[in-house]
This record gives C-alpha cells, sequence and structure tokens, in this order.
C-alpha cells in the first residue's frame, strides 16, 4: 500500500512525463480549450463591444437608450429591445413612445447555406483569404421622425463597427 505522500509524487511525476511528452511532439490543446480566441472571433466580441459602448455614449441624446446597460450582449451577437408592445408579420412592430430594437448577429464561418437557414435577410461578406462571414442586423423604432434619426445614427454606428471589424479580419 502506498502512502498518501508518495502517491501524490508519483502523481506529479507522471503529469511532468505527459507535459513533456506532449511538448515534444508538439501538440497543443485546441483554442477554444485554452481560452483564447481566434483573430476572427477576437475582432467580431470587439465589434460587439464597441457598438455597445457607442450606443452608451448617446445614452443622454438618445431617450431609446434609456436601459442600454441591460442590453444582452455575447461574442456574436447585440440584442437591444425597449417599448416593444407588439410583433405582427404582417403589419411590423409597434413600439411605445421611444421603444426601439436593435439586434447585430455575427457568423463565422459562414457559407451560402448557412444565409438560407434564416428568414431573416442577412448579408455574406468574403474576405481577401476566401473564408466569409455572415452578418444580420436589424434597427427598428416608432414610425415617426424622431424614431428615423434615432435609427439612421445607430445604423450608422453599426456600420462603422462592422467595417472597422471586417479590416481587422483581414490583416
Amino acid at each position: 500500500m502506498m502512502s498518501g505522500r508518495s502517491g501524490a509524487k508519483r502523481l506529479v511525476l507522471v503529469a511532468g512525463f505527459l507535459m513533456l511528452v506532449i511538448g515534444f511532439f508538439g501538440w497543443s490543446p485546441p483554442a477554444a480549450a485554452t481560452g483564447v480566441r481566434s483573430k476572427p472571433e477576437a475582432a467580431i466580441k470587439r465589434a460587439m463591444q464597441g457598438i455597445h459602448s457607442d450606443l452608451k455614449k448617446l445614452k443622454l441624446k438618445y431617450f431609446q437608450l434609456r436601459y442600454i446597460e441591460d442590453a444582452k450582449l455575447y461574442n456574436n451577437e447585440f440584442r437591444y429591445t425597449t417599448g416593444l408592445q407588439h410583433e405582427s408579420r404582417v403589419d411590423g412592430p409597434t413600439f411605445a413612445k421611444y421603444g426601439c430594437d436593435i439586434y447585430v448577429h455575427i457568423r463565422y464561418p459562414s457559407t451560402p447555406q448557412d444565409m438560407d437557414l434564416r428568414q431573416q435577410e442577412g448579408v455574406l461578406v468574403t474576405l481577401k483569404n476566401g473564408s466569409a462571414y455572415a452578418v444580420w442586423r436589424r434597427v427598428r423604432t416608432e414610425a415617426n421622425q424622431e424614431g428615423q434619426a434615432f435609427a439612421d445614427k445607430v445604423n450608422e454606428i453599426v456600420t462603422a463597427r462592422l467595417d472597422e471589424m471586417k479590416k481587422e479580419m483581414e490583416e
């Protein structure tokens, strides 16, 4: 029977031997297992965070953004909805005063077949290296001049962040 101390030593020796063998053969765990993101994944995450950050800066100018801190922010998706009263496929959405719906989703890598899997219309963007990513985006708000001005500003921000992301992915 082994004592606890010699068992621990043996475990350390085995672990050290395995690390030596793994290092010798040049194996490394997949990026997902190490928490390291690929360049495109990191660029996409930065774009989503940038959209959120830019919209937070406009909170005092546009009342639609009063709850922007509650936006759902994921590595490849941004969602923010406030004041949506009714969703209708026929008539479109109905918003309360200063209501809005902002949605941006990116899928990388992506193919034309991926685009067919969704009902929402998206855009497939091809990169210099031949890979591509898909973007689905939507900005909806109340149907008045103030709502349209808000939607235009949000679209400007999203477009700028997506352009920046594409450049970063192509570097």
